[in-house]
């Protein structure tokens, strides 16, 4: 490990120790001289999704957990499944922390866990707050919403992977302005932090963010614009690029007319090295009381382009299993159309079932060529919080 990934890890360690010494000693200093100030101002909710999924074919899917998973032809399986926890603390009127964490199953179908927010939060007065620490990336509304499935309409999430170019959390700072307005309402975000990728051959330099969010009687409409900064290096360690980019856009709207409630979004990433990212999805809900059923369709699409790797080190062994992978070029798709629906069993529960139709065109590997799959997937879960 280079000197520069130690000095990563122990700016990571440090910020982790730093919040944990300034919580503990804000909390002494606050609540030891009122032990039932402190059992009010401490909050803790648990989450959890037991699902149940199975597919008629082999097939990768998008569990609970935010993992990706590849089900077996004739698969039924529970390890889709999630539990997590939250606990908020109010620490002064204007100051409060913030932890969320989950355990579930990873794609090797070993129990994992993770942290998912772990943030300090101050209000600044007049309707601005301002957060240090880690979050979830912003990019999308569902990228934030992934692991407590109570919080959505579907059984499974509608945004694959991160949603956010392969950026999962963030570690930094947040500003949040909330406007209120006669019969609406408008926030604006602003993140700016070191991002953490899903491939470990991805090192996160700087992201910045700005979402706008615009809340009417009947309707609300989100967009997003970001930038992330990182380097690029090959599984030897060797660096492919050590100033790459990728810009990132999203808008998302959820409309009620009448009866309907439909939700649509749109993304796109233009990366370097990195394959770019497209998202678009549509839903339509009829909510009849507790009992809402509807239909979905996502598209998911990864364009790869071919970039200039560096020539592996002559003292390298040879990889395992022969001659390593080749470079990915052209477009992985992936389309999915759904049926389902939503019964809220009352007191914070609900149960979901969801049936869909997978589709993946991958010609993005020279070797292979194209490589056709689909499934019918099914799914049933029993969701809640408490």
């Amino acid at each position: 490990m280079n000197n520069k990934h130690l000095n990563k890890a122990g700016y990571i360690s440090a910020l982790r120790i730093g919040l944990c010494f300034l919580l503990s000693g804000l909390v002494c200093s606050n609540l030891s001289a009122n032990e039932n100030r402190w059992q009010d101002a401490l909050t803790i909710d648990g989450f959890y999704t037991l699902d149940l999924t199975y597919t008629d074919e082999a097939i990768p899917v998008i569990s609970n957990g935010n993992i990706p998973r590849v089900l077996d032809a004739k698969e039924s399986t529970l390890k889709s499944s999630v539990f997590g926890l939250q606990v908020e603390l109010e620490i002064s009127s204007d100051l409060s922390a913030f932890v969320q964490g989950s355990t579930f199953y990873d794609q090797h179908n070993e129990f994992d866990k993770s942290l998912d927010w772990a943030y300090l939060s101050y209000d600044l007065g007049n309707n601005y707050d301002i957060r240090l620490g880690m979050f979830l990336v912003p990019f999308l509304q569902g990228t934030e919403l992934k692991s407590v499935s109570y919080s959505r309409l579907w059984a499974r999430p509608l945004v694959p992977g991160s949603g956010a170019g392969g950026f999962i959390d963030n570690r930094g700072i947040e500003l949040i302005k909330r406007v209120p307005l006669k019969d609406s309402f408008l926030s604006l975000q602003f993140s700016l932090g070191e991002p953490e990728h899903q491939s470990s051959n991805v090192d996160g330099e700087l992201l910045s963010l700005v979402a706008i969010k615009y809340e009417g009687r009947d309707f609300w409409v989100r967009g997003a614009l970001a930038h992330a900064g990182y380097e690029v290096s090959t599984p030897l360690g060797q660096m492919i690029d050590d100033n790459a980019s990728s810009n990132m856009i999203s808008i998302e709207t959820e409309i009620r007319f009448r009866d309907v409630v439909v939700n649509a979004g749109l993304s796109d990433s233009d990366a370097e090295i990195s394959p770019d990212d497209m998202l678009s999805y549509l839903s339509i809900a009829y909510p009849m009381g507790s009992f809402t059923p509807y239909i979905l369709a996502v598209r998911a699409s990864q364009h790869f382009e071919a970039f200039t790797a560096p020539a592996p080190p002559s003292s390298a062994p040879p990889p395992p299993g022969g001659a390593p992978p080749s470079q990915r070029i052209g477009d992985n798709d992936r389309e999915t159309l759904g049926i389902g629906f939503r019964y809220d069993l009352g007191g914070n529960y609900s149960l979901k079932a969801q049936a869909e139709r997978i589709e993946i065109i991958d010609e993005s590997d020279p070797l292979r060529g194209r490589v056709e799959s689909e499934a019918n997937v099914f799914t049933v879960l029993l969701e809640g919080v408490f």
